[in-house]
């Protein structure tokens, strides 16, 4: 049930994740293990000429995690009561099917949506720049937990600070930054909270993907349409 999934865990310590990432650090994609062997599986998907070595994969990864926490604060930003205009509750409509404002009997806390999904971002951006995710390259042995997703973009655990890279997040390699930014938004989502996976729309992590897109101007593409508009307000 989302209320008791949500109360519980918003501080991370029911999902073992030992010392809370520093929001404040500066070195992202830190950890990112990707072998000889997996460089090698990894070229022939990338959409560049030439072949491209693991520090520019590394370093490819991080500047998308600093996308996505750039993306995130200024979805959060114009979330809050504050600051929030017509055009963010048209946005918060699209993607969840309500407005920010609507509070839902289920509640116990009597929040709102909006507070439920900027409080969520705000979990998420901080598990993204707090540099304790270790990121997997798709290649040989790595990530077997997630192969039978194949073909996939991300792949994530609940309360683990792992982000698996699938095959698809190197195909989009130069041709599609926001998509590997969107795979990273919607991976830290589900290593936080057990209840955002692909249902209805407030825990469906697609639907905050969409919403963090439309707050910063960048366009829905059709697979991300269809996965969140497929679930019900």
């Amino acid at each position: 049930m989302y209320v008791r999934t949500y109360e519980r865990m918003q501080d991370g310590r029911d999902l073992s994740l030992g010392k809370p990432p520093d929001p404040t650090l500066k070195v992202l994609a830190k950890t990112f293990l990707c072998s000889d062997a997996d460089v090698r599986a990894i070229n022939p998907l990338l959409n560049v000429a030439g072949f491209v070595g693991k520090d520019t994969l590394q370093l490819t990864v991080g500047a998308r995690v600093r996308d996505a926490v750039s993306w995130i604060g200024n979805a959060e930003k114009v979330l809050h009561r504050r600051n929030r205009a017509m055009l963010t509750d048209q946005h918060f409509k699209e993607a969840f099917g309500t407005t920010p404002d609507a509070v839902p009997a289920w509640l116990a806390s009597r929040e709102s949506y909006g507070d439920v999904v900027r409080k969520r971002l705000q979990k998420a951006s901080e598990i993204l720049a707090g540099g304790n995710i270790e990121y997997r390259a798709w290649g040989p042995g790595t990530c077997p937990e997630c192969r039978h997703l194949e073909p996939y973009f991300g792949c994530a655990l609940p309360g683990q600070y792992r982000i698996c890279l699938g095959s698809e997040f190197w195909r989009v390699f130069g041709s599609e930054p926001e998509t590997q930014t969107s795979t990273l938004i919607h991976e830290a989502l589900h290593i936080y909270f057990t209840s955002v996976e692909h249902g209805d729309r407030l825990n469906n992590a697609h639907c905050y993907v969409r919403f963090v897109r439309l707050c910063n101007g960048i366009q829905i593409s059709p697979r991300l349409n269809i996965a969140c508009r497929a679930a019900p307000p």
